[in-house]
């Protein structure tokens, strides 16, 4: 959801409320900044020198994106929690790319994809982008993608909690 900078913080807090994200298995929601956005229901746009951060001091946390081919979704996990995390949510979708069609038996077939999101505190997040990068040879044309973003606010993690 798109929401303005003021209202956020708000929504956010109405979401914990509403979903008890503070009880561990009912969900995370969190807050990233947009970068641009075009199409919302009243016609206003979000370019890319206008959007004001969300993470006016460092954010605690950092959403890790991970997209591979399907069925590469648990070797990305196995490595991001070797490293240290605790989780994340695996989305399955496919590819778009032109490229990435490929024809069997004259049969135009998609590329199936996997998308994995993971937020890590801030101080492993390095450790787990390597530690990913290094088990899936992110860094080969045609392994996979991965990108961070900056998380300014969160409901829903218990890192701390057994």
């Amino acid at each position: 959801m798109v929401l303005r900078k003021e209202d956020a913080g708000q929504f956010l807090d109405a979401l914990h409320d509403k979903l008890d994200l503070d009880e561990p298995g009912n969900g995370i929601a969190f807050l990233t900044d947009v970068l641009a956005c075009m199409g919302t229901h009243n016609g206003t746009s979000i370019v890319l020198e206008e959007n004001p951060s969300l993470c006016t001091e460092e954010c605690m946390y950092k959403k890790i994106t991970v997209i591979v081919d399907r069925g590469n979704a648990e070797d990305v996990m196995t490595a991001a929690r070797s490293a240290g995390a605790r989780g994340g949510t695996i989305l399955h979708g496919r590819g778009s790319s032109y490229h990435e069609y490929r024809k069997i038996f004259g049969i135009e077939v998609e590329p199936e994809k996997d998308m994995v999101i993971i937020l890590t505190p801030k101080d492993i997040t390095q450790k787990v982008l390597d530690a990913i990068a290094g088990k899936l040879d992110i860094d080969v044309p045609g392994n996979g993608i991965m990108y961070v973003e900056p998380v300014a606010a969160t409901r829903g993690l218990f890192e701390n909690r057994k």
